[in-house]
């Protein structure tokens, strides 16, 4: 009986977790925001932030946690960007070195800028 029980658990759970994965929304393909938000630290960010602004899919993009001394031709160098569009469309944030510390950098810059909307681009 015992056994049964906790079988009959373990199926509960699995199938509630596969509702959760059923439900979760989809990624924002297509729609507008006023920014995008990348925070450093996971492969292939900045470049799908890059990619998102050619397509105007944005206004502006904030790169966070951005190492110190790290200029803008540096990165339009690296990802084959021009740089002028990192000189219209695109900020780097110095301030961050945690997660926290990204949300506040992020949340003064969204501000400043009255974004309504923001697209933050993260891992899979």
């Amino acid at each position: 009986m015992m056994l049964r029980l906790i079988g009959l658990a373990a199926l509960a759970w699995c199938l509630g977790f596969a509702a959760f994965m059923l439900t979760l929304p989809h990624p924002l393909e297509h729609n507008t925001t006023d920014a995008i938000v990348v925070p450093t630290g996971g492969p292939g960010r900045i470049d799908r932030g890059i990619a998102l602004l050619k397509a105007h899919q944005a206004k502006r993009m904030l790169v966070t946690g951005v190492a110190p001394g790290v200029r803008p031709i540096d990165l339009a160098r690296t990802y084959r960007t021009s740089p002028s569009l990192f000189s219209c469309c695109i900020d780097l944030g110095g301030e961050a070195v945690d997660t926290r510390s990204n949300a506040e950098e992020t949340a003064n810059w969204v501000r400043q800028h009255g974004y309504r909307t923001v697209r933050l681009v993260t891992s899979d």
